[in-house]
């Protein structure tokens, strides 16, 4: 990582340094419709409280940002263009006046099409070759919408008003649903519902293309084959149709819809009853009316039609996420170690990079049922790649009883089970208390657990946190762990009905 870079006379102490950093990093998001890049600058300060070594961001400012760019794709149409998408990084780079080594350190978000296995693996190459090695995040709809939810301010206007907040996030082919009740996303739902499932010359009007999906909603009156224009008409009655559905969840009348235009493990459940809402992804520019221009598909159409068409009394937070409500880089400047009463088994092959760290929120009243539950809800919820392995962080509570350690281990071992886990699959468990080693004995010699295993403890870890977990040190046998931690630009502002 390179060194600090501040402004001549920003701090005179020669002691400043010791406990403050700034660092660039860049937030490169590549979709099935568009892609786009920004660098940000961030200042992060070690905390002052506990002996901590952790660096937390007290600022970030935006250096530069790309325009919304279209996913390139082969002339097949059936790949995405990773070369073309590294020609797009590196004139990024270019225009941003930043040469590779002039980046600490980042994160790339594949989604939709990006997260195809043919497609992914090429696209995180060319990404490493230009960019640099950050930490790749292969996002499935659900974790999608969480990051929905973070990147548009959702779930910190959750934190900061107490009040529960939907976020739709309408994007190329799907629709996203995210509920932040208390600064936590606890539900997420999935339309097939999206802006480019018809797509057509801007000029000509001619249809370019289509995806099955749209037949879900698509009126029968509607005529959408390739090749002849789409007529005014014809484009508002497809808008209508999708913003139907799309109004069926905030209208409580999510039973509704189609079978066929959900996706997953969608819970609709109390969205309706959210006391704001707000909007992200491409069509939100079109909601707030920051975006007039017609791209050649419903983007326009569906924007305009939900402006009109939103209940009366709905509360919208207009945010100055839209589009960019993305992560805008990450953070790789908290090193910890950590305590001596650790754990792994036999099969655990350190080191582990890049683990998305859980949070199964669940008490000690709940038992080792309700942790179970907890898990498999956080695996639906972060549904990404878990090639890297995966990461809970559990609070043991107030009374480190074997009785509540059996149960976090029970808890642990039931949900990775009952969601499906591969067993070759490494898990990491990160512990408030110095148990560790009970708690990862539990789990091998009592119950049986035969996956790759490290059970740590006394680490400082959040939401959306990902960890890097190195070799055991020894003789002090300890673990160093670096937290990763996506970060995000977006804010809520003022609150409309």
């Amino acid at each position: 990582m390179t060194g600090p870079r501040h402004d001549a006379g920003e701090a005179d102490s020669p002691f400043y340094w010791n406990d403050n950093v700034v660092i660039v990093s860049v937030g490169i998001d590549i979709g099935s419709s568009t892609s786009h890049l920004s660098f940000s600058r961030l200042r992060l300060r070690r905390e002052m409280h506990g002996l901590s070594s952790r660096f937390v961001v007290i600022e970030r400012s935006v250096l530069w940002a790309s325009d919304i760019a279209l996913t390139p794709y082969t002339e097949t149409g059936d790949r995405i263009d990773a070369a073309a998408i590294g020609e797009f990084i590196t004139r990024c780079y270019a225009a941003a006046g930043l040469r590779r080594e002039d980046v600490d350190t980042g994160v790339v978000i594949l989604t939709g099409q990006a997260l195809r296995r043919e497609n992914s693996r090429a696209i995180a190459d060319s990404v490493s070759a230009r960019a640099g090695d950050f930490v790749c995040v292969a996002a499935g709809d659900h974790f999608e919408a969480v990051l929905s939810a973070f990147g548009s301010g959702s779930v910190e206007l959750s934190r900061e008003t107490g009040k529960s907040v939907l976020c739709i996030d309408i994007g190329g082919g799907t629709t996203k649903f995210s509920l932040s009740r208390d600064g936590r996303v606890v539900r997420t739902g999935i339309l097939a519902v999206g802006a480019r499932l018809l797509s057509w010359d801007v000029l000509s009007r001619r249809i370019a293309a289509r995806a099955a999906e749209l037949e879900a909603f698509r009126p029968p009156s509607v005529d959408v084959t390739v090749g002849p224009p789409i007529s005014a008409e014809d484009e508002t009655a497809l808008a209508d149709a999708a913003v139907t559905a799309i109004l069926s969840v905030v209208d409580d009348r999510a039973g509704d819809i189609p079978a066929a235009m959900v996706i997953g493990q969608s819970d609709f459940t109390g969205m309706a009853a959210a006391d704001l809402v707000t909007f992200s992804g491409g069509v939100a520019e079109y909601v707030t009316g920051r975006e007039t221009a017609q791209f050649g598909d419903l983007g326009r159409a569906m924007g305009q039609r939900l402006r009109t068409r939103l209940p009366a009394g709905i509360l919208v937070a207009r945010t100055v996420g839209g589009i960019r409500a993305t992560v805008a880089g990450a953070s790789q400047y908290s090193v910890q170690v950590s305590g001596n009463t650790v754990a792994a088994s036999a099969r655990a092959r350190l080191p582990l990079r890049n683990v998305p760290v859980m949070h199964p929120a669940a008490g000690e009243s709940d038992g080792a049922a309700g942790l179970s539950l907890a898990v498999a809800r956080e695996l639906k919820l972060h549904d990404h790649d878990l090639g890297n392995g995966v990461a809970f962080s559990v609070r043991v509570g107030e009374l480190p009883s074997y009785h509540r350690l059996r149960a976090i281990a029970e808890g642990l071992a039931g949900g990775l089970d009952s969601f499906g886990v591969p067993g070759g699959t490494p898990v990491i468990v990160l512990l408030d208390k110095d148990v560790a080693q009970t708690v990862g004995r539990i789990l091998t010699a009592e119950l049986g657990v035969a996956r790759p295993l490290v059970c740590l403890d006394n680490l400082a870890l959040d939401e959306l946190d990902f960890v890097d977990v190195g070799e055991q040190l020894l003789p002090a046998g300890v673990y160093p762990v670096i937290v990763k931690s996506l970060l995000f630009s977006a804010r809520s502002s003022v609150v409309v009905a």
